[in-house]
């Protein structure tokens, strides 16, 4: 017989245990990729020139305006390790995107779910830049994240999660909007202030380094 709380279990253990695989998989097939250089854009070497200014002088500077508050920190951590770090990095995200996209879609019905992840991780604009050290897809991976805490009914950890995208990415503050949709879906009108005041204000709050330092040069 089945007790209450395995029916409420089992579940759980299925969707992380098909994220852990679905993460391990994506991040296998970046791994060849992001030894050679951080990427043919410039904005990337840009970044990597950032990381180390802020790790060597212990002071905030952005790569480019607005500025990528996030990702420049995290990046000061790791740029001693050259592209395998600050890659490395991005091909992570990319990992954690694919598998939250799947739980996401878990959650909505779909029975291709681990297809579709493996379509968005094939992408040919995602896979690229997966491997390189530009902010695009550290800003999916936690939009994503984002929208699986709102399907989860988790409001605040969604909020949080897409202030942790905007600190990324400025624009993905515009994802506000579609997010609201789905939380006023699930009947919670309140809730769509909640989470807008969260992401918005905390994701915008992030780039107060950024205007200390660089003053008008971030807006």
């Amino acid at each position: 017989s089945i007790h209450p709380g395995e029916s409420m279990s089992f579940p759980l253990n299925r969707s992380w245990s098909i994220f852990a695989v679905v993460f391990v998989i994506v991040t296998i097939t970046r791994l060849p990729f992001i030894f050679d250089g951080y990427g043919n854009d410039g904005d990337a070497w840009w970044l990597a020139t950032a990381a180390r200014a802020i790790s060597t002088t212990g002071e905030y500077r952005f790569s480019r305006p607005p500025g990528h508050p996030l990702q420049e920190i995290v990046s000061s951590y790791l740029w001693q390790y050259g592209p395998i770090g600050l890659n490395g990095a991005t091909a992570l995200l990319s990992a954690l995107g694919a598998g939250f996209f799947v739980l996401t879609l878990r959650e909505l019905g779909s029975k291709r779910s681990f297809l579709a992840g493996a379509a968005l991780a094939c992408t040919p604009v995602i896979w690229i830049h997966s491997v390189d050290a530009m902010d695009y897809v550290w800003a999916l991976g936690f939009i994503l994240a984002s929208f699986y805490a709102i399907v989860r009914k988790q409001t605040l950890v969604g909020g949080v999660l897409l202030a942790l995208a905007i600190s990324c990415r400025a624009t993905s503050i515009l994802m506000i909007i579609p997010l609201s949709v789905f939380v006023w879906q699930y009947g919670r009108t309140r809730a769509v202030f909640l989470f807008a005041l969260t992401s918005g204000l905390l994701g915008i709050s992030t780039y107060y380094p950024a205007y200390k330092v660089h003053g008008d040069y971030v807006f």
